[in-house]
C-alpha cells in the first residue's frame, strides 16, 4: 500500500510541477483568485486552476491551462479577447462567462454578452452563444443547454449545481478541490446521474452526499488517495 500511495503522490504532483512553468497565473486546492489582466479584463480562477496570458499589441490571448475561470472581458471592438483550451478557442470583444477546460467535457456558460466558441483541431464553428446558454463538448457532438445565468459561475459562491450529471463529471470539479487522487473503481457507478447542489468547500461531505444514494462509498487510504466503489 505505501507503494501505490507513494506511485498517487509522483502522479498528483509531476503535473503541478509543469503549471509551475507554464502558468501566469495559478491557484492550490481550495484556493480561488481574482486577476485584474493589462487591458482591465478580470479574470477569476477556481481551485487548482492555471492561465497563461498574452496580451500585447493588437491580439489579447489567455490560455487555460487546466481548470476553470470566469472571464469579465474589458470591451475592446478592435482587440478580440481569445480564450483558448486543448480543445476549444472562444472569443469575445467584451462579456462575461465561464471556461471549463475539463478534458473529457469542456464547456462554456455565458453570463452577459455573446462569445463565439470554436473547435481548435476540427477547426470548425460549434456555436454563438447568449446569456443563459452552455455548451458541452463531448466525445461525440457538442451539446447545447439552458441555465440560470446568474448559475454561470456557481462556484464562485461555493457551490456545484449538479442537474441530471454522471457522477463521473460531477468528480471532474470535486477533484479541484481535494488534493492527491480521487480513483472511481466502478465505471457503471460513474455513469449514474445525480442532481443536486453540493458545497465545494467540504469537498469529502459532498462526495458522500454525490455516492451515498447509490450505495456507494468513500474509503480514505491516505489523505492523498480517496477510492470510491460499491
Amino acid at each position: 500500500m505505501a507503494a501505490a500511495i507513494a506511485a498517487c503522490l509522483v502522479v498528483a504532483l509531476a503535473p503541478s510541477l509543469v503549471l509551475r512553468w507554464q502558468a501566469d497565473y495559478r491557484t492550490g486546492f481550495g484556493e480561488t483568485r481574482d486577476i485584474t489582466l493589462s487591458d482591465g479584463s478580470v479574470v477569476q480562477l477556481d481551485s487548482h486552476s492555471a492561465i497563461a496570458v498574452d496580451i500585447a499589441g493588437t491580439h489579447r490571448d489567455v490560455r487555460l491551462l487546466t481548470g476553470q475561470a470566469f472571464f469579465k472581458v474589458m470591451p475592446d471592438k478592435s482587440k478580440p479577447f481569445h480564450v483558448w483550451t486543448k480543445t476549444l478557442q472562444v472569443t469575445v470583444t467584451g462579456t462575461a462567462f465561464n471556461v471549463d477546460s475539463a478534458r473529457d467535457n469542456p464547456s462554456v456558460a455565458v453570463q452577459q454578452g455573446s462569445v463565439n466558441v470554436d473547435e481548435r483541431q476540427a477547426g470548425r464553428h460549434l456555436a454563438s452563444l447568449v446569456p443563459g446558454q452552455r455548451l458541452t463538448l463531448r466525445a461525440d457532438r457538442a451539446e447545447l443547454s439552458t441555465f440560470s445565468p446568474s448559475q454561470a459561475a456557481a462556484w464562485r459562491q461555493g457551490q456545484l449545481i449538479a442537474d441530471d450529471l454522471p457522477i463521473s463529471e460531477v468528480l471532474t470539479q470535486l477533484r479541484r478541490y481535494t488534493p492527491g487522487i480521487i480513483v472511481l473503481r466502478d465505471a457503471k457507478l460513474g455513469a449514474q446521474r445525480v442532481t443536486g447542489v453540493y458545497d465545494l468547500r467540504k469537498p469529502q461531505a459532498a462526495l458522500q452526499a454525490v455516492l451515498q444514494p447509490h450505495g456507494a462509498k468513500v474509503t480514505a487510504y491516505s489523505p492523498w488517495l480517496l477510492v470510491l466503489s460499491r
